[in-house]
């Protein structure tokens, strides 16, 4: 069915140098459109049918995700965690800066990262002695050229364990028995 009104209001738009997207003519569409689920192959907020999808670089943290959970590590050990970062845009990635939340991680990564591949944030952490029995929870801050998200955390979270008991030497004397000797009456 033809709108009597929609060819003259079309003819004046382009005249007026006004280009109207396809979602501003879905809108204008009324309300039997409002309710619609989106188009096959698009999301409720990604680009409509025929128009362009949002360029530049896109940081995406594959798994276990921006969250490394470690085992339970011994004091006084290093924990090193390469967290695995794939470009889903359409420009290269580049990661400016990798910036600790604290003195105690190291780092090193990939500064550019070409679209539809993957680079490394590798993230150190010196697990000290007198952090033994107790939990931890360390974060870096990567600074990139990702529009949408130029800066997203990254974090190690874990327990250092106890050091083991230690274990007498090798042909060693018991330890002592609180009381006296062993077979001795009181």
């Amino acid at each position: 069915m033809r709108h009597p009104l929609l060819l003259p209001a079309l003819a004046a738009a382009l005249l007026a140098g006004i280009v109207l997207s396809p979602a501003a003519l879905r809108a204008q569409e009324g309300p039997a459109s409002a309710g619609a689920p989106p188009a096959s192959g698009t999301s409720a907020g990604g680009p409509a049918p025929g128009e362009a999808p949002v360029s530049g670089p896109r940081a995406l943290v594959l798994e276990p995700g921006p969250l490394f959970q470690a085992a339970i590590q011994p004091p006084g050990s290093t924990l090193v965690h390469d967290f695995v970062i794939e470009n889903t845009g359409d420009e290269p990635l580049l990661i400016h800066s990798v910036v600790p939340g604290c003195t105690c991680t190291v780092n090193s990564y990939d500064n550019f990262i070409a679209p539809g591949m993957t680079g490394k944030v590798s993230v150190s952490l010196d697990l000290y002695r007198e952090w033994a029995g107790m939990d931890y929870f360390k974060v870096v801050t990567v600074i990139s050229n990702d529009a949408e998200n130029p800066r997203f955390r990254l974090a190690l979270k874990g327990k250092v364990g106890r050091p083991p008991a230690a274990a007498p030497a090798p042909g060693a004397d018991p330890p002592p028995v609180p009381g006296g000797a062993p077979g001795e009456v009181g």
